[in-house]
């Protein structure tokens, strides 16, 4: 009996085991127009990807127990070079923020301590006469920590990255502003550009962050000055004890009431 020769077979088909036919019967995607040697493109860029998480993984040692990975962590943390904030008070603490109407907390999820530095007289910044500024100072080594004060609601209104502004800082605004930056920090997105709208604020700023303190200083100001004219017409038609009418004559920290008669 002679052997036939074996006619050529047909390619065989590489079938995927997570290559199911899809709901509506079609063939997947590796069935559908890849026999052997015609691995989908896709396929292959998964498995360099496998092939080198593996490889990284050999590298490692096979067991870091959870004190050296805190250990690894603080290294990586590390600012060999520590950033400074300042503010104008005589202590300050930071727990945590609101930022858009969500709560965040420090990194290590303890506050940011700054502490007494310096405390001087100078000419005051609104009206006549001195003012006494108090500073502090904190010391930060983490990285993480440094990026969330610069991104705290009251950087660049109750504390600084710089010792400068901190001196050039009008106390009485800058009192205002952490007044109303309480009041947008509840705020969203949405309701800090409808506010900015309705105080007349440029909303074409990329920054949503400068926006919002454009807005909580627009705030502060306007309180100010409803503050100053409210005082100013509490003793508008007011007369002293000896009658005379008392006028909104300011010299220093005194109100003078004037000699007319009544």
């Amino acid at each position: 009996m002679s052997n036939k020769s074996e006619k050529p077979s047909k390619k065989e088909e590489v079938i995927f085991p997570e290559d199911k036919k899809n709901e509506d019967g079609s063939r997947g995607l590796a069935e559908k127009a890849k026999t052997k040697g015609e691995v989908p493109e896709q396929f292959l860029k998964l498995i360099e990807d496998l092939r080198e998480e593996i490889e990284e993984l050999k590298k490692r040692p096979t067991h870091v127990s959870v004190e050296e990975q805190e250990m690894i962590d603080v290294r990586e943390d590390y600012l060999e070079t520590p950033a400074t904030f300042f503010a104008f008070s005589t202590r300050f603490a930071l727990w945590g923020d609101k930022r858009f109407g969500k709560e965040s907390i420090p990194p290590a999820g303890e506050e940011i301590i700054f502490k007494r530095l310096h405390r001087y007289n100078r000419p005051a910044t609104s009206g006549k006469g001195q003012e006494t500024v108090c500073t502090c100072v904190a010391v930060v080594r983490s990285k993480k920590a440094a990026e969330w004060l610069r991104e705290h609601s009251l950087f660049g209104i109750k504390f600084f990255e710089r010792m400068d502004k901190v001196q050039k800082i009008n106390v009485t605004l800058a009192e205002k502003m952490v007044e109303m930056n309480a009041v947008v920090s509840n705020m969203n997105e949405y309701q800090v550009i409808e506010r900015c709208k309705v105080e007349n604020i440029d909303i074409d700023i990329p920054d949503a962050r400068q926006l919002r303190k454009l807005l909580i200083k627009k705030l502060a100001e306007k309180e100010i000055k409803k503050i100053e004219h409210q005082h100013k017409m509490s003793f508008a038609g007011e007369r002293d004890e000896e009658g005379r009418k008392v006028e909104w004559k300011k010299v220093g920290t005194e109100v003078h009431a004037s000699d007319d008669a009544y």
